[in-house]
């Protein structure tokens, strides 16, 4: 892992919503004000964001690692490791950006963070 990726792991890991880490996961700052958008991010870098306005519901399924949310248009399924945490973020409505990460990073899931490892969208 290159130096970049793992100080921006470290700043991720302080609890520093701010910056971004390297799973993939970017957060509003803390005292954010404006219009809460969550982007999704594929792995071929297609990307769509929803308003947090129209999420009107989620689920989280520890045994398959995965979370279903259900906006008012669409659903996303965010397929992945240690998602509880992440579940509990889009709860509070924290995350910015969710980004898929290719599966050679799959040996990063053994640490503690959230890694999403596939987006489905669906209308």
């Amino acid at each position: 892992m290159s130096d970049e990726h793992k100080s921006r792991l470290n700043d991720y890991l302080s609890g520093d919503p701010t910056k971004k880490a390297d799973n993939g996961i970017s957060n509003f700052e803390e005292n954010h004000l404006g219009v809460k958008n969550l982007c999704f991010v594929q792995l071929d870098d297609s990307c769509i964001f929803l308003n947090y306005n129209y999420l009107v519901a989620g689920e989280f399924f520890s045994a398959e690692n995965k979370i279903i949310l259900h906006f008012t248009t669409h659903v996303i399924t965010l397929k992945g490791h240690n998602l509880e945490n992440l579940y509990q973020h889009i709860m509070d409505h924290l995350p910015k950006t969710i980004k898929a990460l290719n599966d050679r990073y799959i040996s990063l899931a053994q640490a503690s963070f959230p890694i999403v490892t596939g987006i489905e969208i669906s209308q």
